[in-house]
C-alpha cells in the first residue's frame, strides 16, 4: 500500500541528509525484576502482532513514490547481549543503543524496527529499540513504551484497549475527500504565512555545510519561573520558551520577526492518540517580537502555535508546489531552516489554569546562579537543513532549553549567550512584565 503523508515527508528529509543523517529513533526500557527471557519475548511478540507499523518494510515506487509493505507472518531478529554485572548491563544497553543510532537502516530489505535484549546471567535487564522515523514518530514511541511497560507488569495484554487505527486505515483516510479538503486548508495557511514571512534570520548563509552543535541548558531557575508564568500569563510553556528564545534571537540578529517550522504530532482524535506509526508533520509560525510587552509577545506566540498546529496535515507534494509558488512570487528562496520543538510529554508540562506558586518567582531569582554547565552535542557533522533549532526538554526537577545552530550562523559561545540570555529573560518575567523593547537590557545581552 502507499505510504502516508507523514512517511513521505520524512523520506524526503532523510534523502536530503544522506549520508550524515537518517533519522533513527532509539530508546531503552528496563525490564522489571522477576521477568524471564521468555516473558520478554512473548511481550515483544504481542506488540509486533498488535501494531502493523512494527512489521513494515518501506520500498520506493507506486503513484505516491513510496510504498509500505505490512507483513502478516514472519520473524523479527532479536539480538541478545549478555553482561557481566548490573553496571555492565547498563553500559551494554547504552552501547547497543548508540550502535543502532549510528547504523543506517536498509528499509527495503530489513524491518526498520530493531530490538536487542541485554541480559545478566541469562535474565533480561534492558530492552533496546531503534526504528526509522519513516515508520514511527515520537508519539508512537510513547505508546509502545507505555504498552510494553503495562504488559511486562501485568504479565499479559488482556487489559490493553483494542487497536482501532492502523497504517492501512491512515492510508485510506488520506485518500478521502475530507482529507483533501484538510490538506488544502493547511496548504493555504502555509502559503499565506510564507508570503508574509519576514524571511530567515540567516538567509545570507547557505546552511548545511558546517557542523550543527546543540547546547543544552538545565536550570532549576527556569522551572521555578515557568511554574509561575504559565498560569499567570495563560499560555503553554512551549510558547513561553519559544517567545523568549525568539526575543533573544531577534536582538542578536537585528531581525525581530522570524518564521519557524514546528513538528506536530497530529493526534487530535481518540483513534489517533494511540496510533503507532508516523503521523507527525510540520506546522509553520511567524513570531513577531516588536510590539507591546514580553507577556504580549508570549501570548501572541501561544495563539500562533494553536493556529499552526491545526494546519499541519497536508500532502507533501502539495507543499512542494506551494513553496515553488511562494519563491516565484517573492523572487527569493524560502528559508525554512529554523525549527522549534517541545520534546516533553504532555504530563510533564505545567498546565494553563493551574494554581500559581507565588514564591516561585523569588525562588527563580535565587536559583539563577545555580544553573548547570551547558552541555554540547554534535547533532549533524554536515548536510543538515537546519540553521537554528530551539527545543524544550525539561524534567520534573529542571527546566530545559536547548539551542542548536549551524556553525556558519552562530559559534558555540554565541549559542551559549543566547541560552543564558533566554534564561535571564524568563526568570525576570516571573517577577513582572516589561516592555518588549527592553529585552536586550533585561536579558543582559
Amino acid at each position: 500500500m502507499d505510504a502516508t503523508w507523514s512517511q513521505r515527508e520524512f523520506w524526503t528529509t532523510i534523502n536530503k541528509h544522506r549520508p550524515d543523517g537518517f533519522y533513527q529513533i532509539t530508546w531503552t526500557v528496563p525490564v522489571p525484576e522477576g521477568r524471564g527471557l521468555d516473558d520478554v519475548l512473548g511481550c515483544l511478540r504481542l506488540l509486533v502482532e498488535r501494531h502493523q507499523a512494527l512489521r513494515t518494510k518501506i520500498t520506493e515506487g507506486g503513484p505516491a513514490g513510496l510504498r509500505q509493505v505490512v507483513f502478516g507472518e514472519g520473524s523479527l531478529p532479536v539480538r541478545i547481549e549478555d553482561a557481566p554485572d548490573e553496571q555492565g548491563a547498563a553500559e551494554a544497553a547504552e552501547a547497543v543503543r548508540g550502535e543502532f543510532f549510528r547504523t543506517e537502516p536498509r528499509l527495503d530489505r530489513d524491518f526498520p524496527f530493531k530490538i536487542a535484549i541485554v541480559t545478566r546471567e541469562g535474565l533480561p535487564r534492558f530492552m533496546v529499540f531503534a526504528c526509522s522515523h519513516v515508520v514511527l514518530d515520537g508519539e508512537s514511541v510513547r505508546v509502545v513504551e507505555d504498552e510494553l511497560s503495562a504488559v511486562l507488569s501485568q504479565g499479559s495484554g488482556e487489559h490493553l484497549e483494542p487497536v482501532t487505527h492502523q497504517p492501512e486505515d491512515q492510508v485510506r483516510d488520506e485518500s478521502l475527500d475530507r482529507s483533501a479538503r484538510t490538506s488544502q486548508r493547511s496548504l493555504s495557511y502555509w502559503k499565506s504565512t510564507l508570503l508574509a514571512s519576514p524571511g530567515g534570520l540567516f538567509s545570507e548563509v547557505r546552511g548545511g555545510r558546517s557542523p550543527l552543535w546543540l547546547g543544552r541548558l538545565r536550570s532549576r531557575a527556569l522551572l521555578a519561573a515557568e511554574l509561575t508564568l504559565v498560569p499567570r500569563v495563560g499560555v503553554s510553556s512551549g510558547a513561553l520558551y519559544l517567545g523568549a528564545a525568539a526575543c533573544v534571537l531577534g536582538e542578536v540578529t537585528g531581525k525581530p520577526g522570524m518564521t519557524f517550522r514546528v513538528p506536530t504530532s497530529n493526534r487530535f482524535t481518540a483513534a489517533t492518540r494511540s496510533y503507532v506509526g508516523a503521523l507527525s508533520q510540520h506546522a509553520v509560525i511567524t513570531v513577531d517580537t516588536t510590539s507591546g510587552s514580553f507577556y504580549d509577545v508570549v501570548r501572541g506566540v501561544d495563539r500562533g502555535l494553536r493556529r499552526a498546529y491545526s494546519h499541519a496535515r497536508y500532502d507533501p507534494d502539495g507543499l512542494r508546489r506551494v513553496i515553488e509558488e511562494v519563491e516565484a512570487a517573492r523572487r527569493e528562496p524560502v528559508d525554512l531552516a529554523y525549527l522549534f520543538n517541545d520534546l516533553r510529554d504532555e504530563d510533564d508540562k505545567p498546565k494553563v489554569g493551574a494554581p500559581a506558586v507565588v514564591q516561585d518567582a523569588a525562588l527563580a531569582a535565587d536559583l539563577l546562579d545555580t544553573s548547570e554547565e551547558i552541555s554540547w552535542e554534535l547533532l549533524h557533522a554536515a548536510n543538515s537543513d537546519i540553521k537554528v533549532y530551539v527545543r524544550v526538554s525539561g524534567t520534573a526537577d529542571h527546566g530545559g532549553l536547548d539551542v542548536a545552530a549551524d556553525a556558519d550562523c552562530l559559534t558555540t559561545s554565541g549559542t551559549e549567550n543566547i541560552l543564558r540570555a533566554a534564561e535571564r529573560l524568563i526568570v525576570r518575567a516571573a517577577q513582572g512584565d516589561f516592555a518588549a523593547d527592553r529585552v536586550r537590557a533585561v536579558s543582559g545581552l
